[in-house]
């Protein structure tokens, strides 16, 4: 029992955070904090830089998971938000002909699409990067390794971090230091200054000055996958070359296992008492002593143990990009796991398709402002270029189940609980495009065919009886045949008389 005089530190350590106590069954608190630039300092950044590169080369798994990642927070369309279409219209055809790649990329190899793809790819992998805004209104992707202070620095470098970054009091990055490749090395280019450059990437804490990968927590595992899978392929190839055992009782004399080349032309028989030497091929026929028999080696690799700790090992590794199992494997997956997957996925997605909605977003004004003084681009008058209402919307997804999924939108937007416009934009699609379409098939539809009488369009809910059904049975009701019946009533009269 504690009184008032029992030491405070054996207060702490019995009431206190179990996690800073150090009770020598596990490694001990740590006790140091350090400013994240510093752990992450110039020379390990390109450690883990070239280790995240070399792993998605070579290991299936994390390319994949790279790529699924792009999927869902790289893709994006521009939708115009202007009522008055004809702006609409220009300012559609005036991004959709600079994201040409012969107009964006000043390299000409990548449309816009596939820039932004790459720079989250980038991001990814080294941990941030961006673009140069040239004066030639043209983007040049700078990758995040290139961003760094050259060993040989000069007396212009002398105000750059180690990081490549000149900084002012608050943190806040004035240039860049972008260097060029030499082999492995990099070779001081240029010093750029932060309004002519779009950079970003992820960051955890407020002081970082850099972006860190992150799939950083997750290397070690995927290494060890990696090798893991390797080791057991050999296993098993070495289990493959032997398909045959042959258990032989030796006689008291001469050797138990006699040597015997196969390629030899005198290959001892049976009644020698030895074994004769075989290949395996198709139609093979062993004629063995009476105390021999053949058994077949069974490999039993991987084991079940084995494929489930890798099972588990996967499930840890793809959580450093949020990713779900049933992304993976949905074998096992109902549809309500898939679903419930698929929304908690898109949650944690947000934030990452945020960060490339914003470059996008400056990308766009930043045309838009040359445009303008080009006069490629008139606003309407009265309109100022803050109020161009425009939208990236992101790619949307598939539904699982269409049939549950759009009767439950249909409930949804009856009952108020959402909008056309906000279900279309979470399926990436534009409510009012569709309407437009919509209204050009209805006008269409209205004069076609050879001689203009049109034909009807008609959209229901399944099994639900159609208009064009109800306007027939009416007319047949309205319209009923004559009764056979009393015809030939009137037939039998005629005949009678």
């Amino acid at each position: 029992m504690m009184n008032l005089k029992t030491p405070i530190n054996a207060i702490r350590k019995a009431f206190g955070y179990h996690a800073i106590v150090d009770k020598g069954r596990r490694q001990a608190p740590i006790s140091s904090t350090y400013h994240e630039d510093d752990i992450m300092s110039r020379s390990e950044r390109r450690k883990l830089i070239a280790t995240a590169q070399d792993a998605s080369r070579n290991f299936v798994l994390l390319e994949w998971m790279i790529r699924k990642h792009l999927d869902y927070v790289s893709s994006f369309h521009f939708q115009p938000r202007t009522k008055d279409k004809e702006f609409a219209r220009r300012l559609n055809l005036l991004v959709d002909d600079y994201s040409m790649k012969q107009n964006c990329d000043a390299a000409k190899r990548h449309p816009l699409r596939r820039l932004i793809r790459i720079l989250e790819q980038v991001h990814t992998l080294q941990g941030d990067g961006g673009f140069i805004k040239r004066q030639d209104g043209k983007l040049q992707l700078i990758e995040g390794d290139r961003v760094i202070k050259p060993t040989s620095a000069t007396k212009e470098l002398e105000n750059v971090t180690d990081l490549g970054l000149v900084l002012d009091d608050a943190g806040a990055t004035l240039k860049y230091c972008v260097c060029k490749r030499d082999g492995s090395q990099l070779l001081f280019d240029r010093l750029i200054k932060a309004e002519n450059m779009i950079w970003d990437g992820y960051f955890g804490r407020y002081d970082q000055t850099r972006g860190i990968s992150p799939i950083a927590s997750a290397l070690n595992t995927l290494k060890d996958l990696y090798e893991a899978s390797d080791y057991n392929l050999v296993k098993a190839k070495y289990h493959a070359m032997f398909g045959m055992a042959i258990m032989y009782e030796a006689e008291s004399t001469g050797p138990a296992f006699p040597l015997v080349d196969v390629d030899s032309d005198n290959v001892p028989n049976a009644a020698a008492g030895t074994i004769p030497g075989f290949k395996l091929q198709p139609g093979l026929k062993l004629e063995l002593p009476s105390n021999a028999k053949i058994d077949t080696i069974e490999s039993r690799t991987p084991s079940n143990e084995y494929q489930q700790f890798t099972e588990l090992m996967i499930r840890i590794a793809i959580l450093a990009l949020d990713l779900p199992f049933s992304a993976f494997d949905s074998s096992g997956a109902t549809f309500a796991t898939k679903l419930a997957d698929m929304n908690d996925y898109l949650k944690s997605a947000n934030e990452k398709r945020q960060k490339n909605r914003d470059i996008l977003y400056e990308i766009t004004d930043w045309k838009l402002q040359s445009w303008v003084a080009n006069g490629d681009l008139i606003l309407p008058k009265g309109m100022t270029l803050d109020e161009v209402d425009y939208e990236w919307v992101p790619t949307g997804t598939n539904w699982i189940d269409p049939g549950a999924q759009v009767q439950a939108t249909r409930d949804a937007i009856k009952s108020g609980l959402t909008s056309r416009q906000r279900d279309c934009r979470a399926r990436g699609e534009d409510a009012f495009q569709i309407m437009d379409e919509l209204a050009d098939e209805e006008a269409y539809a209205s004069v076609a065919g050879t001689n203009g009488t049109g034909c009807t369009l008609e959209i229901t809910t399944p099994g639900a009886e159609s208009n064009v059904d109800a306007q027939i049975q009416k007319d047949a009701a309205d319209n009923p045949p004559p009764d056979e019946t009393e015809n030939n009533d009137e037939e039998d009269t005629d005949d009678a008389q």
